[in-house]
Formats: C-alpha cells, structure tokens, sequence
C-alpha cells in the first residue's frame, strides 16, 4: 500500500457489539447479520468474525453479495433479501442460499422448478413498507400450503420489515398488528424462523412473542441511532412506558469498528486574497498555511466544511474538494505525511452527516473501494481470509 489512505476495520469492537447486543437482546434464537453493500462498506471478510462472534445467520441483499459470501464461509445460513429469478432458484439450492419470496404469482411458479437439492425459502410480509412482500392474509396462506407440498422445498421462515421504529410515531403499533394478522391462521409452530425486527426497531420496542429472529445492521457496526436522553425526556419516558421494563434511549455499550485515515502529502501558504481549489471556492481572508490530504471524490469525500483530526486536534477542510485530493487549514503544528483521521478516535462517522447530507448509513458505502480496507485483530493486522 503506497497511498496512506486507507480504512481500518477494527474486529475486536465488531465482537464485542455482537457480544453486547445478544446479552442485553437474549431471547432470541437467530441473531441475522446483514451484510449487504460489501458489509455496509466495512467488507465481507468481517463474515467469520460475526460468526465467531454469535452471529448464526447471514443475510445480504443480492444473490452476487450471497454467492461471495458463500466463497468465504461454505456452512452458515445465507438469506438473500431481494427476489430473485425463477432461474436462479437452482443455484440457491445448490449454495445453501435462501430465497425470500414476496408473492404469490412466484410461489406457484416454483412448483415447476425441477430441484434435486433442498431450497429454503423465507417469506416476505408487507406491513405498510409498500416495497416488497405479501399484502393479504389469503395470499399468505395458499403460498404456505403450496410450499409446503413440494418435496425439496423447506419454509423455513416468515418475516417483515417495520417502516417507522415506533419512536414518536404512531404507525408502528399498526403495521405491528397488521403483522399478527397476516400470520394469524398460520400454524407458526411449522414455520421454524419468524424475524421482524432491524436495529432501529431493536432498541425501541419490546419484543413480538411470535419472533425468534432479529436482523442487525448498523448496530453490529457500532451505531445504534439512538436518541439523546436527557433527565426530564428520562423521566417523561419512563412514565409512558411504565408497563414494560423498556425505555427506548437505553444505551448499548457499542464500539464503532469503522476508521478512515490519510496523510498531508503537501503543505502550502496562502496568501491573503488568494482562492483555493476549483472555482475560487474558497477565498482567504488572511494569510494562512494549508495542507493537501490525499482523499478526494474517487475515496468517497466529495464536500468539505467539517473537521478532521491531526495529532488529535481538529482542523476544518475547506475549498472544493478534488477528485483524488482535499485541503485543510492547518497551523505549524502539522507536518509534512501526518496522519490525518477522518473517521476514528474522538471523530465518529455521525460527525460527517451533516456536512455531507447523508445518513450514517451511506457514510459507509460511499467510501469506495479504492480506499483498502486493513481488518486489526488485537491490535495487530489480521487477514481474514487465512
């Protein structure tokens, strides 16, 4: 690696997030770890570690994302969340991928699919997302007995995905019901999985009796969106929710596993009156001392105004930021092929979500791959692949 820009992926928080969700979240029996968009930027040779870690099911979104992930382990559960094509029901079969089927139109299809391996299907329930799943209870029903007739097929599972997490909002209580309802004249003893729940929902609401599964996402990966809780909120909360022993705030000890570091490959001094980067996008005001960092819009940065950290202390990006390059403004302190930290100790991604009008979520997948990911196992780097 001859470029310092790179992001490091520490392993050890990544188990002791899995460690600490399934110890404050036990009553599950399927704690799924999604990994779809290259592990939300983090990449798929995390999948061992969360299985070490207690994870023991695996979901992503694409049959590409399955049939990588499938290069790396051979024996964990794989669910593939989007549909997929009646071709490609084979190829499922035969890598122990599981197929998520979202209507009835697809389930009598599959009866004439010649499979001589068992494929596991899970179906998808829509509660109000208006994406993907079935709508309607009778729907749901000739689907289960039609699958359950075909001999190399296995219903493995019944899920949803919740729209709103039920915090400030009164739509969750509804499309909560409306999932009961749609499961109601279902013998669930059959079905051996039923999941709802994702992260945002995980730590919001009590848990549905008729679940035994919970997909993690962010959470897994250090951030679990919560709110801030302040004493009189505290109290307030405690009050609406006095008949369970939920309060939705209650922090998780969780680790952020994501870090992103480059260099100052370039120091210069700026006159007052002169511009910096494209389109004068930034004229200074007095006479000033910049650094040029190697990261730019091919990397995943492609705005500036907020902070990065050099020998833990923060300096503002500012100008325009460059396809392979960024500037900040930086005092003697800095020299020539410091590190600069732009996600990391004391500066964490939900920093930059602001500044660069995104979610926590494409902070992570925006980072390209151009940017390698080096995976740290106490404190030493680790190749998952080995």
């Amino acid at each position: 690696m001859y470029r310092k820009t790179y992001a490091q992926i520490n392993l050890d928080n990544l188990t002791s997030n899995i460690k600490e969700i399934k110890k404050t979240y036990p009553d599950y029996v399927y704690y799924f770890g999604v990994v779809k968009g290259n592990a939300y930027g983090h990449g798929l040779e995390i999948v061992n570690t969360l299985i070490d870690a207690g994870i023991n099911y695996i979901a992503a979104a694409t049959l590409d994302e399955c049939l990588n992930i499938r290069n790396i382990n051979n024996q964990i559960p794989i669910l593939c969340l989007e549909p997929i094509r009646l071709e490609e029901l084979v190829i499922c079969a035969k890598n122990n991928i599981t197929v998520t089927v979202t209507n009835l139109d697809f389930t009598n299809k599959m009866k004439n699919i010649n499979l001589t391996e068992q494929l596991k299907i899970h179906l998808k329930l829509d509660v109000g997302m208006n994406r993907l799943g079935f709508k309607e209870q009778e729907e749901i029903e000739q689907a289960v007995n039609i699958l359950k007739n075909e001999k190399n097929i296995l219903l493995e599972g019944i899920y949803t995905h919740f729209p709103t997490t039920g915090f400030n909002d009164n739509e969750y209580k509804i499309h909560a019901k409306r999932f009961e309802y749609l499961l109601s004249n279902i013998n669930l003893k059959e079905i051996p999985i039923i999941h709802s729940f994702r992260s945002a929902v995980l730590i919001r609401q009590p848990k549905i009796d008729i679940c035994n599964g919970v997909r993690l996402g962010i959470i897994m990966y250090g951030y679990n969106q919560n709110i801030k809780i302040t004493y009189n909120l505290k109290t307030k909360l405690k009050s609406l929710f006095k008949k369970t022993s939920y309060l939705p705030g209650d922090e998780l000890n969780l680790k952020p596993a994501f870090n992103l570091y480059s260099e100052i490959i370039e120091i210069k001094e700026v006159k007052q009156g002169e511009h910096i980067g494209y389109g004068f996008s930034y004229l200074a005001k007095e006479d000033m001392r910049i650094g040029i960092i190697a990261i730019g819009h091919a990397d995943g940065i492609d705005k500036t105004g907020f902070n990065v950290l050099i020998n833990n202390k923060p300096y503002l990006l500012i100008g325009s930021a460059m396809m392979d390059m960024i500037a900040v403004h930086i005092d003697d302190n800095v020299k020539l092929y410091d590190k600069v930290t732009l996600i990391g100790e004391n500066i964490k991604a939900t920093d930059m979500t602001n500044y660069l009008n995104t979610t926590i979520y494409a902070i992570f997948n925006r980072i390209t791959a151009r940017v390698p990911r080096i995976y740290l196992k106490n404190g030493e780097i680790f190749n998952e692949k080995q």
